[in-house]
């Protein structure tokens, strides 16, 4: 189990408006619990708007490739298993003359 002596606490200080400062004083928003849940929340939000970013990029420039034929999708699947088979016949050959 975590417990917070395991993490090194950092203080720190913000200027926001007094009335939002007493409004969120009232909700409990300001409590270091509650303010550690809002900023993993919207880190979270932030890494999620920037992973669909990414992947729009990714259909956008898969739809400017031409489709593959099958005779191409299976050129690349027998290329791909060709190179791992080499791999592994490497490593085979590596850790049976090291002894391992």
């Amino acid at each position: 189990m975590i417990s917070e002596s395991d993490f090194k606490l950092t203080e720190f200080s913000v200027e926001i408006p007094d009335d939002l400062y007493q409004e969120a004083k009232r909700a409990g928003l300001l409590e270091p619990e509650t303010l550690q849940v809002l900023i993993r929340e919207h880190l979270r939000r932030m890494a999620g708007k920037e992973l669909l970013k990414t992947i729009e990029k990714c259909h956008k420039a898969n739809a400017q490739l031409p489709p593959m034929t099958w005779d191409e999708i299976n050129e690349s699947i027998e290329e791909v298993r060709r190179e791992k088979q080499g791999q592994y016949g490497r490593d085979s050959r590596q850790s049976s003359l090291s002894g391992s």
